[in-house]
């Protein structure tokens, strides 16, 4: 194997190592965002109850952002 070969085998290594670092962090930032969606989701969901409860506005509107920034 020549010296040429050589350095484009270790460039392909290095190309798939990078390829691999992308794909990862892609998935860990859809995977976050996926997670934040049910959380705010979450938010949303209320026992069947009909009582009043005291909510955090900024809280509700947070979620809202959320979903919608997902969307």
């Amino acid at each position: 194997m020549t010296s040429t070969e050589k350095l484009a085998t270790e460039l392909d290594k290095l190309e798939n190592f990078q390829v691999t670092g992308s794909t990862l962090r892609s998935i860990q930032v859809c995977a976050q965002r996926i997670a934040d969606m049910v959380k705010s989701l979450k938010g949303y969901a209320r026992p069947d109850n009909e009582s009043y409860e005291c909510v955090d506005l900024h809280e509700g509107i947070e979620d809202t952002l959320v979903i919608f920034e997902t969307a």
